[in-house]
């Protein structure tokens, strides 16, 4: 959690007085506004370290689908069937959308171009 600072400052009059209140409920919301600022920092911070485990997670999960697919494939080419045919497909389609969830710095992957939706 972060510092606070806490200022001091001298009014001309009372405490009683509508400056002295107006500046207390100014102090107070800022202070407000600085707790809810460090609150959404330390929930975009948990919600970033959650989208590179979920990243990761699913990079590790493509990897050993395409390794599956390897296989399949290499059985479809000897004995082709519609559902092996189906399942590649599945498996471009995720490949695509693994590209579009975690690579925000480059929307328009090359890798997907000309691949079709199911």
């Amino acid at each position: 959690m972060a510092s606070y600072t806490v200022v001091i400052v001298p009014l001309r009059s009372s405490l009683t007085s509508l400056d002295a209140v107006h500046f207390f409920l100014w102090v107070k919301k800022l202070k407000d506004l600085e707790r809810e600022k460090d609150l959404l920092w330390m929930g975009l911070q948990g919600l970033e370290q959650v989208r590179e485990r979920f990243c990761s997670n699913l990079k590790d999960n493509m990897d050993v689908q395409e390794n599956s697919r390897k296989k399949e494939m290499r059985k479809a080419l000897e004995f082709p069937d519609t559902p092996t045919l189906l399942l590649a497909q599945i498996h471009r389609v995720n490949r695509t959308l693994r590209n579009l969830l975690c690579d925000s710095r480059n929307p328009t992957d090359p890798a997907i171009e000309g691949v079709m939706f199911l």
